[in-house]
């Protein structure tokens, strides 16, 4: 346990700010070599006794344990490693080891290290102390994480909710006004917890804080915390990592390193105590410097940047599915809404539009399940003759992390820079949290942590979710899921297909209602959906309505018409585009009116139909 007598470093921290250094004294050498545990090798004794050589590994010397005015005591190194005494005047040799301030078993051969066998193992926890992982070295520095599930082998730790070494004294100290100690390696921070004070560091070691550094921004908010750089190049980045992520939460950040040995540790068994340690600033590397943080309190938006885009979205599903928007489906149990998910995604991943086959770009997608498993999903895209190759553009797992955790949204949005995602499914989007799935709480974390970042960084992501008892309330639990979403959309069966209904909405680029019909379900072909025959794709008004404000004419075609656009800078899909044109041939009074007026955009209603725009 840290001690809060010792919490603030105050004045003790003094001398180590005005950058004090000591070397080691004799004495603390000495004591030092004492407290050595390994076995002591027959030159460490010579030298020791202040021996003359006799030989080839073999040492002459005054016997300590008697007066002894010529060398008497002989000293060599054992055929087994071990160390060889022998006092020639009848000296035992427990009577020389004692005299020498040493013990027998110093003079034993040292064991012979068993690579698989674990020389320690840290404990990882969670804010109530119970166990997450561990952190286990065997010899040689040689590390590897197990999680306490008991899991085993490849992607073992997957999903495992990574947190600081000893959070729960951490979490106190900060509760109390603790000083508290980042380190590189849980072995510092426990000789610093040893000392008396409070320490932690991420597991892993050096270039492995982004792992917490969102949980660390979130334990150490407004706690004073020194970071201990080992001093060396990982080290020194290492550190400038650590206070650049903590500059503008903590109260206070100071970096400081040992001023004997490599790290704290190394300073300590130098006999030195933690207010000796010296003030690191200017010691990096010039290129090992700390970067500016990369958190920017308020960003602020660009308003060139923002305004120049198109103006009708490039929606990857019109009416759907948009980049930087948040698309649900909710249905009862077995309505189809992971078979419709599972559809998109392969769709979209193959450069195919969804319901009309149209060849398009082809999209990455990150799915996310925690609804089929990978045997479902096996069997279902093994049915529709699809393979590795037309699956090369979807990321996909069935271990999804807690998306309601900072751990896990970081681990999500990660992922999905890390495959370059244009699309993200949250397939069962109820079993990816740690929560309560009725706490409002839940679903704002899940948004903050997993929804939010990715629609910041353009991608669509759509989640899937279950009916609650009471079908007029939407999906079960808080209602907070469905007003954060983009669009919510409830699915039904209907005779031969299902039906999409908007219920909520936030913009007014999705669609109203839509009817598919689904096509292979007697096996004949593989699965899949259709928009009812004869209708108009989604986003056809939108499209008409930009025609007739640039005063696009009526009788140009696409070539002709998307020029007129380029000269304004509108940008719209051929699809659409080519919809657009045909409807306005289709109906003259919609003729084109002087640009910016409006005339003659229509009633929506006249684009209703089974399938199409309401």
């Amino acid at each position: 346990m840290c001690r809060p007598d010792r919490g603030r470093l105050s004045d003790r921290v003094a001398m180590a700010r005005a950058g004090r250094r000591r070397s080691l004294s004799r004495s603390v050498a000495c004591a030092h070599w004492r407290r050595r545990r390994c076995a002591v090798i027959a030159v460490d004794l010579a030298e020791r006794l202040g021996a003359r050589s006799s030989g080839e590994g073999s040492w002459s010397a005054l016997c300590p344990a008697h007066e002894d005015r010529n060398p008497s005591l002989s000293i060599a190194t054992g055929e087994n490693g071990g160390v060889v005494v022998h006092c020639h005047a009848g000296c035992s040799t427990a009577d020389v080891v004692a005299a020498a301030g040493l013990a027998m078993l110093d003079l034993a051969p040292p064991k012979q290290a068993n690579d698989d066998q674990p020389i320690t193992t840290y404990r990882y926890t969670d804010e109530a102390g119970v166990p997450l992982f561990e952190v286990v070295r065997h010899p040689r520095k040689r590390f590897h994480q197990r999680p306490a599930n008991g899991r085993a082998g490849p992607g073992a730790m997957s999903g495992v909710r990574m947190v600081l070494y000893r959070l729960p004294a951490v979490v106190k100290a900060v509760q109390d006004g603790v000083t508290v100690f980042v380190v590189e390696g849980e072995k510092d921070a426990d000789n610093l917890t040893a000392a008396g004070w409070c320490a932690t560091t991420a597991p892993m070691g050096a270039g492995k804080w982004s792992r917490v550094r969102d949980h660390a921004r979130q334990v150490l908010a407004g706690a004073e915390v020194i970071v201990v750089a080992d001093r060396d190049e990982p080290g020194y980045r290492h550190a400038a990592d650590v206070v650049a992520s903590l500059r503008d939460v903590a109260s206070s950040v100071l970096l400081v390193e040992a001023a004997e040995g490599k790290d704290v540790s190394d300073h300590l068994a130098a006999g030195l105590t933690v207010e000796q340690l010296v003030e690191a600033a200017g010691e990096p590397p010039p290129d090992t410097e700390s970067p500016e943080p990369a958190y920017e309190p308020v960003p602020i938006v660009d308003w060139a940047e923002l305004f120049d885009r198109s103006v009708v979205d490039d929606a990857y599903v019109d009416g759907l599915l948009h980049p930087g928007r948040w698309t649900q489906f909710v249905a009862a149990a077995k309505v189809g809404k992971s078979t419709l998910a599972m559809h998109l995604t392969t769709s979209l991943a193959r450069g195919r539009d969804p319901f009309t086959n149209v060849e398009r770009t082809p999209l990455r997608v990150l799915y996310l399940d925690a609804e089929m498993g990978r045997l479902d999903v096996y069997e279902r895209l093994s049915a529709a003759q699809f393979g590795p190759a037309e699956l090369a553009l979807v990321a996909y797992s069935d271990m999804p992390p807690r998306c309601d955790e900072i751990q896990g949204g970081t681990a999500v949005v990660s992922a999905a820079k890390l495959n370059q995602a244009d699309v993200v499914i949250l397939d069962g989007m109820n079993g990816m949290v740690s929560g309560a799935e009725n706490d409002d709480l839940t679903w704002r974390n899940m948004f903050d942590y997993t929804i939010a970042p990715l629609k910041r960084a353009g991608i669509a992501v759509l989640s899937t979710d279950n009916m609650g008892k009471d079908r007029t309330r939407g999906s079960r639990g808080s209602s907070v899921k469905t007003d954060k979403a983009d669009a919510v959309f409830e699915l039904a069966r209907i005779d031969g297909g299902i039906r999409l209904k908007r219920t909520h909405t936030r913009t007014a680029s999705m669609v109203a209602e839509l009817d598919l019909h689904m096509f292979g379900i007697e096996g004949d072909e593989p699965i899949g959906y259709r928009v009812a025959p004869n209708s108009w794709p989604l986003g056809t008004l939108d499209a008409v309505k930009v025609l007739d404000d640039v005063g696009v004419p009526a009788d140009f075609g696409r070539d002709k018409a998307r020029r007129e656009l380029n000269l304004v800078g509108v940008k719209m899909r051929d699809t659409v585009l080519s919809a657009a044109i045909r409807y306005r041939k289709a109906h003259p009074s919609r003729a084109a009116q002087p640009p910016g007026t409006g005339a003659g955009t229509g009633d929506p209603e006249q684009l209703t139909g089974t399938g199409q725009w309401k």
